[in-house]
Formats: C-alpha cells, structure tokens, sequence
C-alpha cells in the first residue's frame, strides 16, 4: 500500500525542482533504509533517472562518482552516499539533508559492524566494546566528525587535531549554514514524508529495517558501564543529537507533519524499530 505525503513544494522555503538534493548518508544511521524508500518513489514516479546511489553503485570509485554528481547539479537529482560532505564542488543549485541517530544504539552499531568485519577476516579477537570507545575519544566513528572535519582533502589531518568539543561546534555552524534538512532516525516516518516532500514526490511504501548488522546488542542490553562509558566519552554526539533533535521537531511542526495518513504509516512501519529511544514525539 502506498501512503501519500501529502506535502507540497510550496510546503518548504524555495522550490527545488531544479536543484540537486543531496543525502550525506551518516554511517549507521538508518541512512540505506531511507534510500530503499527514496529510490522505490523515485522509480514509482516515473523519475528513476533522477536517483544517483553510491550505496547502489559500490563498484565505483568515490572520485568518480563524486565527479559523475558535479556534473548533475544543474538539474535535479537525488543523491545519496556516505562521505560526501566537503567533498564536492561548490554549487549554488545544491541543498544537503542529512539524517542523525541515537548515540547509544549507533555506536553499538557501529562497533559490531567492525567486530563482525574483523572475524569474518579471521584477525586477532576485536576490541571489547569498553576499549572501542575509550580508545574512540569521541571522535572516532563519530556524529561529530561528519560534519566538522568533513571528507575534504584536510579531513584526515583534522581528525587528529580537533577536539570531540571542537568538532561539535564546527557541526553545529556548518548545520546550520549548509543543511536545508535534517532527519531523524528515531522518528523515520516524519523524515521519510519530509525527504519525499522536499524532492516533489507524492507518495511513498512503508520503510524496511537494515537487518546486516547480525548480532548487535540492544541497548537494554549493555552494562551500565558500557552505557555510561558511551554517554561519557561521546558526550558531543549526544550534544550535535540534542541540537539536531530540537530542530527536527521545529521543522516538523513548519511543515505540519501530522494527520491520518501520517498515523497509518507510522502503524505500518512500528515493527521496523529495532532499538527506538524516544521522549516525546516531535510534533
């Protein structure tokens, strides 16, 4: 069953239907799923050829396909892969979205996605994920990194010098500036709706969870040390969450988020959640 989104161009700030959209895929954030959904509208729209995937292309080589984007930016195009922010050429008929989860279930995440990698390859046992943090001082498969060192050609020497602090606050700046929006996975449903709406489609299936990460623990499942251990030394991923959080709820209140289909589609989706923590709702 299809769900219709029910929002207009004229629901947002400028129209975009001659500028490239696109998707800075955040690492274990949820951000595969919502390309599913956004190549699955696209294709049903009739406008395939508009959708751009590194995710769906992994064979080629990240200068060309960054280079295969440039080329597209004087029409629209969706697109979406990981490390592409700094990346790309300055454009002005360019906007990025971006889609932020949890700290806690993501690092776990991440840690298991690399623990299964590493004995796949028969290596030496993996880090305990007391010493992965540690070690990770904040900055090391961070939120934070993303956007304040960036995938430019000075990301690496960046890294090393910033701090998890600094790299906060160059998010926040560069949030601000350059993300036209900003998704939430903990609340998958308004994103998904505000990700079609900006890029003109009317409607959209229900999302399916990213079941690769085999083993993962869920949060309830950690000991109050590892969770305690993550909260401490990714207290700027728990900061950069917090100011993407309250944004994403004045955004979904502007775009009027809400309604009957919006309920259906969240009931349709609600088994997808694997590892959800929320406070409140966002609208």
């Amino acid at each position: 069953m299809r769900y219709h989104v029910g929002l207009s161009r004229g629901s947002f700030a400028h129209d975009l239907e001659n500028v490239q959209v696109v998707f800075h895929g955040i690492n274990k954030s949820g951000s595969l799923a919502m390309a599913e959904v956004m190549r699955e509208a696209y294709h049903s729209a009739g406008r395939g050829s508009e959708f751009v995937s590194h995710y769906h292309n992994t064979k080629t080589e990240t200068k060309v396909f960054h280079a295969h984007v440039d080329s597209l930016v004087n029409r629209h195009s969706f697109v979406v892969g990981h490390y592409l922010f700094g990346s790309l050429s300055p454009s002005p008929s360019r906007v990025w979205l971006t889609l932020l989860r949890h700290p806690l279930p993501r690092i776990v995440s991440c840690y298991q996605w690399l623990k299964t990698k590493n004995d796949a390859a028969g290596n030496e046992p993996f880090l305990s994920l007391l010493d992965f943090v540690r070690r990770g001082k904040g900055i090391a498969h961070s939120q934070v990194s993303q956007f304040g060192a960036g995938y430019g050609v000075n990301a690496p020497s960046r890294r090393k010098r910033l701090s998890a602090r600094d790299m906060y606050e160059i998010s926040v700046d560069q949030m601000d500036a350059n993300v036209y929006l900003l998704g939430i996975s903990e609340y998958f449903e308004e994103s998904i709706f505000a990700f079609a709406g900006v890029c003109g489609l009317d409607s959209v299936l229900p999302w399916a969870r990213d079941n690769r990460n085999k083993g993962r623990r869920l949060v309830t499942e950690l000991t109050e040390d590892e969770a305690g251990a993550i909260r401490e030394h990714y207290e700027y991923d728990f900061r950069l969450y917090e100011y993407a959080l309250a944004r994403f709820r004045e955004q979904t209140l502007r775009l009027g988020l809400k309604g009957e289909v919006l309920g259906q589609y969240k009931a349709a989706c609600k088994a997808e959640y694997k590892d959800r923590i929320v406070d409140r709702e966002p609208g």
